[in-house]
């Protein structure tokens, strides 16, 4: 269907379906970076989930090292730092990076820059890293990425990555045909919304330099 492999739409459509089964059984609802359900993301959560998603170890591995070194300890509950820095998702919305949480204004922040760029495999890992660094709308893509596998429904395989079935076609269908519909949804509903003005319907990112420890989440 649309170039994807049919069987990879229904396994993605399977293991959304078997999230959703578990509907007050769990803390909170399984999604594609919590898989327990408990409404904590942790590090490793976020890693397999990128990797399963197109990117490659050491790339998902600093990419969630960024996350989580930002917003870790700024969800946390208590004030005593957890090392390993998971990221509470109920909290997410009490910072400025990630206010709204689940509404997608973050794709205001990212609209030069396409999705599938942030997976492309033509980067060296140096080029990845300084363009990382430097880009304020890449960080944006990776905090997009992020909103919606902490919101979206997924049952994620208790399995090594390389076991997964369809691993290599699961992020396909994501970029390609569930994380546009989203967004474009998103876009649709804000844009007919009679109670936003115009003026108002794009959001800003808090700062035009992306965050670079908690202290900036």
């Amino acid at each position: 269907i649309n170039g994807l492999p049919i069987g990879a739409i229904k396994t993605v459509t399977d293991l959304t379906s078997q999230a959703l089964k578990l509907t007050g059984k769990l803390a909170a609802i399984p999604t594609f970076f919590d898989a327990d359900g408990d409404g904590i993301v942790h590090k490793s959560d976020t890693i397999k989930g990128l990797q399963v998603l197109g990117l490659d170890e050491s790339k998902a591995s600093y990419a969630a090292l960024a996350l989580h070194t930002i917003f870790g300890y700024a969800t946390q509950e208590g004030w005593v730092p957890d090392t390993a820095m998971p990221i509470r998702v109920k909290n997410m919305g009490r910072t400025r990076w990630g206010r709204n949480w689940g509404n997608f204004e973050r794709l205001d922040w990212v609209d030069d820059v396409e999705i599938d760029d942030f997976f492309g495999q033509k980067k060296t890992e140096k080029q990845w890293g300084d363009y990382w660094r430097q880009g304020r709308q890449y960080f944006g893509v990776l905090l997009l990425i992020f909103e919606w596998g902490t919101t979206w429904p997924f049952l994620m395989p208790d399995l090594p990555i390389q076991d997964i079935p369809f691993k290599d076609d699961i992020g396909k269908v994501v970029r390609t045909a569930i994380l546009p519909t989203i967004l474009k949804n998103f876009q649709k509903a804000r844009d007919a919304d009679p109670n936003i003005p115009d003026s108002n319907k794009k959001s800003k990112p808090p700062s035009e330099k992306a965050p670079d420890d908690h202290k900036d989440a």
